[in-house]
């Protein structure tokens, strides 16, 4: 009886042992998973950096020295062989490029300040002559005969010089041109009877002084 018992609970044993070994094997917690995933495009997320746009400077256009002398005549309401010019020169006022134009017409001296930029008459101003002459009648030189004058002192020609200053003045009790022009790195200074063309003063520095 014994032995029937226990051959019995053998057989159930590896009944059980073998329905177990059978058993699907489970997939465990940590086994990695596979997961599809799309790629997405790799953009470029740097800054793209614009080159800044090119600075081009305008040369703003001046009108010449005749251009300016001209719209000083127009405004006075001469005409330029009756006027004697005393000064023609660029300067520059509260930061702008001008003319200063100055001659004589009819007994009367004008005094013009001329927008470089347009022609524009920026201010203008007009008195008797005092000595009750006529620049034409009291002087006997012109300022192109003035100018050539000093060239010729300097030993130069007008086209190896630039002029800053042409005026007529008086020192003295006597009318004089004030002329100063550069050439190179020289700035000549010169004042010339405007009576006879002689010399009266004379000097020459660098520019750079």
């Amino acid at each position: 009886m014994k032995k029937l018992i226990v051959l019995s609970l053998g057989i159930i044993m590896l009944s059980g042992c073998s329905s177990g070994g059978n058993a699907p094997a489970q997939t465990g917690g940590n086994q990695a998973k596979t997961v599809n995933e799309t790629a997405e495009p790799v953009t470029d997320t740097a800054p793209q950096t614009t080159a800044p746009a090119q600075q081009t400077t305008q040369t703003t256009g001046e009108v010449s020295l005749e251009d300016a002398k001209a719209a000083a005549f127009a405004d006075a309401g001469v005409t330029e062989d009756s006027a004697t010019i005393v000064k023609a020169k660029r300067d520059r006022d509260d930061g702008r490029v001008i003319y200063d134009i100055e001659f004589y017409a009819d007994n009367v001296k004008y005094e013009y300040e001329i927008n470089a930029s347009d022609g524009s008459v920026i201010s203008s101003e007009r008195k008797a002559n005092e000595n009750g002459n006529t620049a034409t009648g009291e002087t006997a030189l012109d300022a192109d005969a003035a100018r050539a004058a000093a060239l010729t002192e300097a030993g130069l020609t007008e086209d190896q010089v630039t002029f800053v200053k042409t005026s007529l003045d008086y020192d003295d009790g006597r009318q004089v041109y004030d002329i100063e022009f550069v050439s190179g790195d020289v700035e000549y200074s010169f004042e010339v009877n405007a009576r006879d063309g002689s010399i009266l003063e004379y000097s020459q520095e660098s520019v750079y002084d």
